[in-house]
């Protein structure tokens, strides 16, 4: 059991015509427009994000297991995450139709110096809200995250 509470995001982006996507819960609002995520050294979407990159920022809801258990699975060049899940791009930024929230963001920074974790800063260019409730790791069965 966690003692904390932790949402289902989803970074996801273009780049060189390859989509990359990932869940992530270890990110938190660090200001009204500034996104703090912590992205492991293995993830292939964290290393291909470089400064100033536009990038999705999609906060599930509840009801979107089936999206987070997909994205989450494997890494983005075993196979387009993307492939059979509803999503926009703009700018090469990909944002999950119908979450409880999207973010259009830039990555401001990558500092490493922090934890062992690289920490990602992105500034929140604009932001929409949906309906509904968010999905949080919490409710999802603790096997299909594996």
């Amino acid at each position: 059991m966690s003692v904390t509470t932790l949402g289902v995001n989803v970074i996801a982006y273009r780049k060189d015509n390859q989509n990359y996507a990932m869940t992530c819960a270890w990110s938190t609002m660090s200001d009204f427009k500034e996104i703090v995520a912590f992205i492991g050294t293995q993830s292939e979407t964290g290393k291909n994000l470089e400064v100033g990159m536009k990038l999705g920022y999609s906060t599930l809801k509840e009801g979107q297991e089936k999206i987070a258990n997909i994205i989450g699975s494997s890494h983005s060049s075993e196979n387009d995450k993307l492939a059979n899940i509803e999503y926009e791009e703009e700018d090469g930024a990909i944002i999950i139709k119908n979450c409880y929230k999207a973010s259009l963001c830039q990555l401001k920074a990558i500092n490493t110096d922090v934890c062992g974790t690289p920490m990602y800063i992105f500034e929140v260019l604009k932001e929409k809200d949906f309906n509904g409730r968010p999905l949080l790791y919490n409710d999802m069965e603790e096997e299909k995250l594996l």
